[in-house]
């Protein structure tokens, strides 16, 4: 028996691949995906100050899972006279004589990046300069890409999508023409190809999609909130968001030219890590100098404000009245990293792949790019 699960095991290996906000392969077997492990990343657009605030982001990611072939499926359908059906080739046949003009569409996100489309076919198109297929995206950002009737079979078009969007996959039929068996196979790849190197035919495949929840990491990259959809299991190192809006207990705190909030933490911290929309973001155990920043529990559940523009030593409460009044229009915002992580299942959202090419994609999310680790199925080798 032993034999021959070391004989099965040496057929099969699994493989990692690591990205941001993209993973592909070429070699992968049609299976559930082994690992999809998420990482977390946090963000400001700019240094954030009691002035100018700046919003605190997450890697909070939706990935979809595909094969080479991002032209969406679609489905049998009759419009304007014309039926078409799917293939088991990846193509669409096309029968009917088009009573009006009209666009067979199907929604699908993208990534930013560079794509190329084509639109091999068999058949009689419509003689008139107008649109075979059509990637359309009507704004912001704006997405224009299409392949002719009167391109030929190998016909290619590099595109690029500046930022992610779900635009308009369409097929287009023509008034007035009989289309008799025609055959399409349109095709959407990422990189730039040729004619000579785009692949002919390659089948669509959907292998699900799933959303990360909101995970975080410190300035240097500790404190590290994970998250695989495979396995529902999220590793989360940082406690949900504390809003302080003046309502709380706070007082004067000369020490630190600033004021205390008493017990606003969750837990007993040290120096934890934290992220601020006021205040500049800090590591764990980092010292604190005369810069305006967070001191995060020092051995308490306190948060301190060091050296706040409104505290005022002239004043009778140092400004205290000032500031409660600054965080009733602008509250403070903060994220503290645990001084353990909390590790739950959070249930399984399975991703599968093709046999061949497959890709995870990132196609939402608050942070472009979110960094991932996938583990997918391969021949040969020994199981790792």
């Amino acid at each position: 028996m032993k034999r021959q699960f070391d004989a099965a095991c040496r057929q099969y290996a699994v493989k990692k691949v690591c990205g941001e906000g993209h993973t592909e392969w070429i070699d992968g077997l049609k299976s559930g995906v082994p690992s999809v492990r998420l990482l977390g990343k946090t963000t400001q657009a700019a240094e954030p100050s009691p002035d100018v605030p700046q919003e605190v982001k997450a890697n909070n990611a939706t990935l979809r899972s595909w094969g080479q072939n991002l032209f969406p499926v679609f489905r049998q359908e009759t419009v304007s006279g014309v039926t078409l059906t799917p293939l088991s080739d990846g193509g669409y046949m096309l029968n009917g004589t088009c009573t009006g003009s009209a666009n067979l569409t199907v929604l699908a996100p993208m990534k930013a990046g560079v794509y190329t489309l084509s639109c091999a076919f068999e058949g009689a198109l419509p003689d008139v300069s107008a649109p075979r297929v059509t990637v359309y995206h009507s704004a912001n950002p704006v997405v224009w890409a299409d392949i002719g009737n009167q391109s030929d079979s190998k016909a290619v078009l590099t595109f690029r999508v500046t930022e992610p969007c779900i635009p308009q996959f369409r097929v287009r039929l023509q008034q007035g023409h009989t289309y008799d068996h025609v055959k399409l196979y349109p095709l959407v790849v990422r990189g730039e190809y040729t004619s000579q190197t785009m692949p002919e035919v390659v089948p669509y495949y959907d292998g699900g999609e799933v959303t990360a929840p909101k995970l975080m990491c410190a300035v240097d990259g500790s404190c590290q909130s994970t998250y695989d959809p495979q396995t529902g299991e999220f590793v989360n190192w940082w406690w949900d968001k504390i809003t302080l809006d003046g309502s709380e207990s706070w007082a004067e705190f000369p020490t630190y030219s600033g004021f205390i909030c008493w017990d606003a933490l969750p837990e007993r911290m040290l120096r934890n890590a934290y992220w601020c929309n006021q205040y500049s973001p800090a590591r764990k155990n980092q010292e604190y100098s005369d810069r305006a920043c967070l001191a995060i529990g020092m051995n308490s559940k306190n948060i301190y404000v060091r050296g706040c523009l409104l505290y005022d030593a002239a004043l009778e409460d140092k400004g205290l009245a000032n500031w409660k009044a600054h965080l009733a229009a602008h509250p403070l915002e903060v994220w503290v990293a645990r001084n353990e992580p909390e590790i739950t299942k959070i249930g399984a959202q399975r991703l599968t792949c093709p046999t061949g090419f497959g890709q995870i994609i990132q196609v939402a999310g608050d942070i472009h790019d979110a960094p991932l680790e996938v583990k997918y199925l391969s021949h040969g080798g020994n199981m790792k």
